[in-house]
């Protein structure tokens, strides 16, 4: 079985390539960046279901590589709910 790519941000590539091989036997997709700007040009590039990100990193620690990350998708959860028609016949709109 294959899952959706998650994204490693580290400094240290050992590190990296033990989390990769860890996470590879489980059938997990990987993809690695070597520090927070490059997580971050990462994210543009591609979506991830999820993010392992090494807090202690020079030049962009990891707590500014998260804020980072979610200041670039807060639009997308600050976005008006959507109308739905409801599946029944009733003529209910439901929202969200």
């Amino acid at each position: 079985m294959s899952y959706a790519p998650h994204l490693v941000v580290d400094d240290d590539p050992h590190i990296c390539l033990a989390i990769r091989a860890w996470l590879k036997r489980y059938g997990f997709g990987i993809s690695i960046a070597d520090g927070g700007t490059n997580g971050l040009a990462a994210l543009e590039q591609a979506t991830f279901d999820l993010m392992i990100v090494d807090i202690f990193m020079p030049n962009m620690r990891g707590f500014e590589s998260i804020r980072a990350t979610l200041a670039a998708v807060a639009d997308a959860f600050s976005a008006p709910p959507r109308k739905m028609q409801s599946p029944n016949m009733s003529g209910e709109v439901r929202t969200g």
